[in-house]
């Protein structure tokens, strides 16, 4: 794949996944734009890859609007356009059997998984649909699709993320614009 000329937008960028993403969009060519909370750990990150210019860094919670519009508002101001956006920021703090899950739980999954890949996707488009193309890319997880005891807010904010998924692609599929959904199983990042 041959990224040369692309610019590509990562959410949880400084570490595990979204990291590992990052990465390989550099390794093929493409500038990057990385947003993470931990300004220490990105910095870490920028230093590590060393990609130069080609990679930045905003600081931004994936969980404020604000922050997640201003990171895709940056990237295409940066760069001078955005191709490519990567919901990759989700997790879930208080996992609890059902029984035990308090609102604030669920809400808290819901903000860092759904809110922020609709925030980020809805900003992106208005970038991508007057150019007549892009790629966003929503890292969801198996949990997702078949639950798992003890996280229901984690799948259903998982399975929230996929249908946004299917139905944001059925909107823009005729101007040039793929969404898609990655559901991966366990892996062993800093997070897990």
């Amino acid at each position: 794949m041959n990224l040369k000329g692309k610019v590509a937008a990562v959410t949880g960028g400084s570490a595990g996944i979204g990291r590992g993403i990052a990465e390989a969009y550099l390794a093929e060519g493409a500038a990057v734009a990385i947003m993470a909370r931990n300004t220490t750990k990105a910095q870490k990150t920028l230093d590590e890859v060393g990609a130069g210019e080609r990679l930045i860094f905003v600081q931004g919670d994936a969980m404020q609007q604000d922050d997640v519009e201003n990171f895709v508002d940056k990237t295409a101001t940066h760069f001078g356009q955005l191709d490519i956006l990567v919901n990759n920021a989700g997790g879930a703090g208080d996992l609890q059997p059902t029984v035990d899950l308090s609102d604030e739980a669920f809400d808290e999954a819901m903000k860092w998984n759904v809110y922020s890949t609709f925030w980020g996707t809805r900003r992106a488009l208005k970038l991508m649909i007057p150019q007549n193309s892009g790629r966003i890319i929503n890292i969801s997880s198996i949990v997702g699709i078949v639950g798992n005891a003890g996280q229901a807010n984690y799948a259903a904010a998982k399975a929230g993320m996929v249908g946004l998924t299917k139905s944001v692609a059925k909107e823009v599929a005729n101007r040039g614009i793929r969404v898609n959904a990655i559901a991966p199983g366990f892996i062993t990042t800093d997070m897990t």
